[in-house]
Parts: C-alpha cells; sequence; structure tokens
C-alpha cells in the first residue's frame, strides 16, 4: 500500500476499515494498580495516615484535612483500542468496538506521521491512530 499523504487520505481510508488506537504515556484502564501504588506513596511522603486513603475498583480518594476530600478516578480508556474513526468538519470521533466509548478531538491537533495520525495531549500523554491493514 502507497503512504499516507495529508490527513484527509487518512480519514478516507479510515471510512473502509478499521483503525488501532493506541496511548503512549500516561495512566490507562490497565494501570490502576501502579496508579493507585503511586499514590499511596505519595500519600506517605506527605505524612497522611493509611486510614485516610480509600480505594475502590475506578476510585482513589484521601482525606486530606476535615472536609478536604482529593481523588483520582481510574481511567475508563485502554492502552490499545479497536475502532473506528470518523469525521465532521472540525472534529473527529474514535469509537471503540464493543463497548462503544467515545473519544473526540480537533482534527486541527492531529499530527500525519508517516501512516499514522497522533494527537500529542496536555499530560504529556500521545494517542496514535493507525489503519489497521497498514501497520
Amino acid at each position: 500500500m502507497t503512504g499516507i499523504k495529508s490527513k484527509a487520505e487518512f480519514f478516507r481510508r479510515a471510512e473502509r476499515q478499521k483503525v488501532k488506537a493506541v496511548i503512549v504515556g500516561g495512566y490507562c484502564w490497565e494501570d490502576w494498580e501502579k496508579q493507585v501504588s503511586q499514590l499511596k506513596a505519595k500519600c506517605r511522603m506527605q505524612g497522611l495516615p493509611e486510614e485516610s486513603i480509600s480505594v475502590t475498583d475506578d476510585l482513589f480518594t484521601v482525606q486530606v484535612a476535615a472536609g478536604q476530600l482529593r481523588y483520582v478516578q481510574r481511567s475508563k480508556l485502554k492502552r490499545e483500542r479497536i475502532g473506528t474513526l470518523s469525521q465532521g468538519s472540525a472534529l473527529y470521533t474514535f469509537t471503540e468496538d464493543g463497548t462503544g466509548r467515545q473519544s473526540s478531538g480537533e482534527k486541527k491537533a492531529l499530527q500525519l506521521e508517516g501512516k499514522r495520525l497522533q494527537l500529542f495531549t496536555v499530560y504529556g500523554t500521545k494517542i496514535v491512530y493507525t489503519l489497521i491493514e497498514d501497520q
């Protein structure tokens, strides 16, 4: 298959095939145990007692003072997802197969690198979209 020369061409091809989205960096669904461990260590370094921490399957809560809670929610996104990529005039939407979970953003924020579209987030993570056929 020939190279992709523009974002518009990537989206045209994406209409006919599945897309793989990979999150590079940051925390994803699979990283919850590691994230909780790191959050607990940070709490200990700040002198917060273990009793002030509560952890469930998708929420980390710590009481930092009377009536003051801080919390971190578990990411809903898995590191690797397969789905469809659709576009509007200014926005794009990735819809994950099986769950129907959607994520979207501005098309102008995407960068074409070779055969992939990449999105760099404000938190320093990157999402890479690849056409399944071109992997």
